[in-house]
Formats: structure tokens, C-alpha cells, sequence
């Protein structure tokens, strides 16, 4: 197996797992826990709590891009103006890592 920096040395892109919570009700919760997905009618809604952002997507895929990338801008600070050169450039890869949250 192979580290994140191993990774993109190989491939030239950096790959980050977002980790979600899926609730019995089909809202998904970033692991920061200010981040959520939920479907409403045939879109997806996503609200940021911190921007204060309440934003419409046409399928999930979408939606939890656009919040593993606010995710990210969060934890990278300074960095995060980085983030859309990398997406632009195909250097970036978000990979959705999903727990039901009600299993035992």
C-alpha cells in the first residue's frame, strides 16, 4: 500500500478521503460536522455552517465535491488557494468514504 505522498509522486495528483456520516433519514454530515448533503426532491442540498452557504446540486457526486472541498479549504488555511489550481489541473482526486452511522 501506498502513502498519500507515494501517491502523488506516482500519479502526479493528490488523492484525500472525506469521511461522511449518513443518517437514517439520507442527510450526509462531513466528519467537521458543519458541512451537510441531503436530497430534496430530485437535486441535492448543501449547507455550510460557517460560510452560511445553502447551495442546490444536481446529484450527490456533486454536492459532497463542493463539500470535501470546503472541507479542505478549512484544514489547509493559507494553503487552500492551492486547492482550485490543483481541481483545475486534475491534481486533486476526493475520494467519499461513507458510514451509515446506525450500524452495529
Amino acid at each position: 500500500m501506498t502513502s498519500k505522498i507515494d501517491d502523488f509522486r506516482i500519479n502526479n495528483y493528490m488523492l484525500y478521503t472525506i469521511k461522511w456520516t449518513k443518517s437514517k433519514s439520507d442527510t450526509y454530515t462531513s466528519e467537521c460536522g458543519t458541512i451537510t448533503v441531503s436530497k430534496v426532491d430530485e437535486s441535492f442540498k448543501l449547507v455550510d455552517s460557517i460560510e452560511g452557504d445553502k447551495l442546490q446540486y444536481r446529484s450527490l457526486t456533486d454536492a459532497m465535491d463542493d463539500g470535501g472541498t470546503r472541507y479542505l479549504t478549512t484544514q489547509m488555511g493559507n494553503f487552500a488557494p492551492f486547492l482550485d489550481v490543483m481541481k483545475k489541473n486534475g491534481e486533486l482526486k476526493l475520494v467519499h468514504q461513507i458510514d451509515d452511522g446506525f450500524s452495529n
